[in-house]
């Protein structure tokens, strides 16, 4: 019997011995990542697309049925916020398991035309607060999405 328990024991080291070995091999491979992480300029970048559509929402309305409320003398904020999303969209896209991140700004580019077409079609009477005021809280879910999103991966780097 001392030859079955010595034989025992030897095998009982060796699974602990492997077993060590395959939680020192997990460990060292580190977290395993499911998002691209944290990226403050995309943090940022869609912080200051919200503030400036925001602040251009509020001009607008105030300015509706005015000549400067009109589509065509605004023609200029609509071109420099669609290449401020392209931008973000790119840098989004540059970065690997970024899927999620690129979708929610692509939706808030969808939500910028959509504010966009509705200033067009309203022609002279510029952007009245009827119209501007449910684009803009599609814009406002869409902005906060994405700082959302980004403040999360932060949390999850920093732990």
């Amino acid at each position: 019997m001392a030859k079955v328990s010595s034989a025992t024991s030897g095998a009982l080291r060796q699974r602990a011995a492997l077993f060590i070995a395959l939680i020192t091999a997990l460990v060292a491979c580190g977290p395993v990542r499911l998002v691209s992480p944290y990226d403050e300029a995309i943090d940022n970048g869609a912080s200051e697309i919200h503030t400036r559509v925001v602040a251009f929402v509020e001009k607008m309305t105030t300015f509706a049925g005015k000549p400067e409320g009109t589509y065509s003398a605004n023609l200029g904020f609509y071109g420099d916020l669609k290449a401020s999303l392209a931008t973000l969209k790119l840098r989004a896209a540059a970065q690997g398991k970024n899927e999620v991140t690129v979708l929610l700004v692509s939706e808030l580019a969808t939500n910028i035309e959509n504010l966009r077409r509705l200033h067009e079609g309203s022609k002279d009477a510029g952007l009245p607060s009827i119209l501007a005021s449910p684009a803009l809280s599609a814009i406002e879910v869409n902005s906060a999405a994405i700082i959302k999103f980004e403040v999360a991966k932060r949390r999850g780097t920093q732990e």
